[in-house]
């Protein structure tokens, strides 16, 4: 028996989406397993507690579901299946008493009423517009009391005349919806957060810390007045250890740059995956459907990044010219890099802007596993959101060598 978990609830598209996507893939025997949010698809995907996730991945009127978004950068996975239904909205209330002059909120999901929200306005213009997980859900909720009876609800017609609500209104939607829905199973690479930075790499990191320490230079100057103290009392040799530790200082200052430039920065280095998310501009490049991969690397003079787009791994997609980090070692920091590129595949424009990252661990002996912030395309003008994903260079291989051009 394939375990098929979908978000939403019983009388959902998801529901619809998740059959088609079964019949499509030849499944026959599944059980649908109804987990209400993107979130708790994922979840139950990592835990191996179902075999497939369907999710609402976009639609052509409310365009990208974020919570599909967000959730799909918490785990490692593979694309089994994508189908399209037509959606249709229908307006229900608790029963025929119920005046719509009196109705005080409307609720739904969000893409529901972004997709109907020209009806609402003219419909319910003084009502208050309330998101919840599901369309379906918020059927059930209306009939069972937790939503107040002056509530109107958005959701499929069957969802409502299932639960015995009246119908007010139906095919709602401000134009012809469509909607994407997204069957993913468990990728072949594993996301953890518990990964350690190697003994031997932290002694490392250890020991040119201290060299490069300002406290360290003060310690060896101490040590040469002493010294010097010492020879003025008893021999001349301290005055000779006094001026050996005088020019170790002096080279130990001379070389602090090359020395800082030589601490693995090991909490960022290595191999990323991310997805960009444009909330300005026109950019089709900047969407979450093309993955990109990143190595983040060090050379003598400092950290180094180089992104390949998931429509062509054969070069580089954009380089960074310049990278800063703040308390790289620390259990929260930034990382900000600039970059440029060739030109914009689609746009035939140069790519040049800066980008952001943040990052929050729980000790400093973990690995930064996951980074996010924005960027700015200084050509483009675009803004956006980015969010990082720590991989394993096997992981990094393997989507390379097998041109997965879409997530």
């Amino acid at each position: 028996m394939v375990k098929v978990g979908y978000q939403g609830i019983e009388g959902s598209n998801s529901e619809d989406a998740a059959k088609k996507l079964c019949e499509i893939k030849g499944i026959k025997d599944f059980e649908l397993v109804p987990l209400v949010t993107s979130r708790g698809v994922v979840e139950k995907l990592d835990s191996n507690e179902i075999d497939y996730g369907v999710m609402a991945y976009k639609n052509n009127i409310g365009g990208k579901v974020q919570e599909t978004m967000d959730a799909l950068s918490m785990i490692s996975y593979e694309l089994a299946g994508r189908c399209e239904l037509l959606i249709h909205h229908c307006v229900f209330v608790y029963d025929s008493s119920v005046k719509l002059s009196n109705i005080t909120k409307v609720v739904s999901h969000e893409q529901a009423l972004v997709q109907c929200q020209h009806y609402i306005q003219l419909r319910f213009p003084q009502a208050e517009i309330v998101k919840s997980l599901d369309t379906a859900i918020s059927a059930r909720q209306l009939k069972d009391g937790v939503i107040d009876k002056t509530a109107a609800v958005i959701c499929k017609k069957a969802a409502g005349i299932g639960r015995d609500l009246y119908l007010i209104d139906e095919n709602i939607e401000d134009e012809e919806s469509i909607t994407e829905f997204r069957m993913i199973k468990k990728g072949k690479f594993d996301i953890s957060n518990s990964t350690k930075i190697d003994s031997k790499t932290q002694r490392k990191v250890n020991f040119l810390k201290l060299l490069t320490n300002y406290y360290c230079y003060l310690s060896w100057m101490c040590l040469c007045a002493v010294l010097c103290l010492l020879g003025g009392i008893f021999s001349v040799y301290f005055y000779a250890a006094a001026g050996a530790c005088f020019l170790i200082v002096v080279i130990l200052l001379l070389a602090r740059k090359y020395l800082m430039l030589k601490i693995p920065m090991t909490n960022v280095i290595g191999f990323w995956k991310y997805y960009s998310s444009a909330v300005s501009g026109f950019d089709p490049n900047q969407m979450h459907d093309y993955l990109r991969l990143v190595e983040i690397y060090q050379r003598a003079d400092g950290l180094h990044l180089t992104i390949w787009m998931g429509t062509d791994f054969s070069s580089p997609y954009v380089i960074s010219t310049k990278i800063l980090t703040t308390n790289i070692e620390n259990c929260s920091g930034n990382l900000i890099y600039w970059y440029t590129g060739t030109v914009n595949i689609h746009t035939n424009a140069s790519i040049t802007g800066i980008a952001v990252l943040e990052w929050n661990i729980e000790s400093k002996n973990k690995q930064i596993n996951s980074m996010s912030g924005w960027y700015l395309g200084s050509a483009s003008k675009e803004i956006g959101a980015l969010k990082y994903t720590r991989i394993s260079k096997d992981e990094f291989d393997y989507i390379k060598n097998t041109k997965i051009l879409r997530a």
